[in-house]
């Protein structure tokens, strides 16, 4: 009979080892994860911004006005006004389909929702500080925007200003003129109004002088009879 063999030793496991949380190489690997973390998120929120501001551009650049070759502050304030209520016609759809007697279920909420919640948003912005567009006041920068071509290339390029309701009304400046001529306007209305008021008792005056002296004429006049001897 042959010898038996020599049993073979057992393989070894490779351990695990598990890092104490408070250790060096603990904080070292949960500062990688974390700055792994803040890198994917603001590549996601740097695209996100990226793809609202091409659909912002593409969305002014297909609704503008052809006919305009030049804007004014109010063409733009108008064309925001568009631009807030660019979902009407979808919340129409929905409510359609909501008034549907067979629809028991509220579908499409989450959108309804979000586009609610979005113009809301913009038009809280439009009355205050303003809404971001294009500047089509600039002639220069009116025809770099009618010649881009709708990709992140050159949308860099393209300069935007904020556009808030009151644009359309008097600058500050012609406000300030219009209210200093309306005051200039009531001081003078007081001035003609004390200058008659002056002569109104300038006039009172000369007639109590007057009656005054008619009325000392009359004593002088009866002392006179009075002194008068009798024939």
């Amino acid at each position: 009979m042959g010898k038996a063999g020599k049993p073979g030793k057992p393989k070894q496991q490779h351990k695990v080892k598990v890092l104490h949380p408070n250790s060096r190489k603990a904080a070292k690997v949960t500062g990688t994860c974390m700055r792994k973390q803040r890198i994917q998120r603001a590549h996601t929120e740097t695209a996100l911004k990226q793809t609202l501001l091409l659909d912002k551009l593409q969305w002014f650049k297909d609704n503008r006005d052809e006919s305009k070759d030049s804007y004014t502050k109010t063409d733009m304030v108008e064309l925001v006004k568009r631009y807030i209520h660019r979902f009407d016609d979808e919340l129409e759809q929905i409510e359609i389909i909501h008034g549907m007697k067979s629809r028991k279920n509220r579908q499409h909420a989450a959108r309804e929702d979000v586009i609610r919640m979005t113009m809301k948003r913009e038009e809280q912005a439009f009355n205050t500080s303003g809404i971001e567009m294009p500047d089509l006041c600039d002639a220069k920068n009116l025809e770099l925007f009618l010649k881009w071509d709708g990709t992140s290339k050159h949308a860099h390029l393209i300069k935007m200003r904020l556009v808030k309701l009151s644009d359309s009304s008097l600058s500050s400046k012609q406000v300030g003129k219009h209210k200093g001529a309306k005051d200039e306007d009531r001081r003078r209305q007081e001035e003609e109004h004390r200058g008659r008021q002056g002569d109104e008792d300038a006039s009172d005056v000369q007639s109590d002088d007057e009656d005054n002296a008619i009325d000392e004429n009359e004593r002088t006049d009866s002392m006179d009879v009075d002194m008068t001897p009798d024939s």
